[in-house]
């Protein structure tokens, strides 16, 4: 990291600084009650910038950003790896400028919320904080994407991108509803990946082998 760690309070511990997974997720979570405490806390983090400490370009094919690489280096082990070396300039292949905007603004100090992660942001953001190698960023995806509807994209992209739980939701939801497919998504699917084909095959047929033997089958899987 860039910076050595300043003297450590007294009260400090690793399991104390430790943030989960689980609570990470929660923060900001909608149907939950917001205290005006977090309230300002939320409003006073949308207000922190890296302006005067930028000191890299990343480059990309649609223009170009002023960041900072402490805060990449803090985030991304990949990023770590580049700027070890002292370089002042990266070209960024992974998306555009405006998509990178958004992933920058989740790695800002106390502003990651998983409310801020939607449907129409969630594609570049997982692919970004996959290729990256921000966990924290990717379990906001992938805890966004079990609230959205099962398709054949969406295998993909949990296979893709190493997402187990939403690989296997997939999986499931397509054995217990062949009607999900269509002709052009299984040629599709048979042409790019055949592995994730047999797969659906073999769900397809564990479900209604279950059906058959009248074992219940629950429908309401999401």
């Amino acid at each position: 990291m860039l910076a050595k760690k300043d003297k450590m309070d007294k009260s400090w511990s690793p399991r104390r600084a430790k943030l989960t997974k689980q609570s990470l997720l929660n923060r900001g979570r909608p149907g939950k009650t917001v205290s005006p405490c977090i309230q300002k806390m939320m409003k006073a983090s949308e207000k922190i910038s890296s302006k005067g400490v930028d000191d890299i370009e990343l480059t990309f094919d649609d223009g170009s950003r002023k960041v900072c690489s402490a805060v990449l280096r803090m985030c991304s082990p990949v990023f770590e790896q580049m700027l070890a070396s002292g370089t002042k300039k990266i070209e960024v292949k992974a998306a555009t400028a405006h998509e990178f905007d958004a992933f920058y603004s989740l790695l800002m100090p106390g502003y990651f919320r998983s409310d801020k992660i939607t449907e129409e942001n969630l594609g570049p953001l997982l692919a970004l904080s996959d290729h990256y190698q921000v966990d924290f960023v990717k379990w906001g995806c992938e805890e966004k994407l079990r609230s959205l509807p099962v398709t054949v994209s969406r295998l993909v992209q949990a296979h893709d991108c190493g997402l187990d739980d939403q690989y296997a939701r997939c999986l499931k939801k397509l054995g217990v509803c062949p009607q999900l497919l269509n002709k052009e998504e299984l040629e599709e699917l048979g042409r790019t990946k055949p592995n994730l084909l047999l797969e659906v095959a073999w769900s397809m047929r564990e479900e209604a082998s279950g059906v058959n033997s009248g074992e219940s089958v629950d429908n309401d899987f999401d």
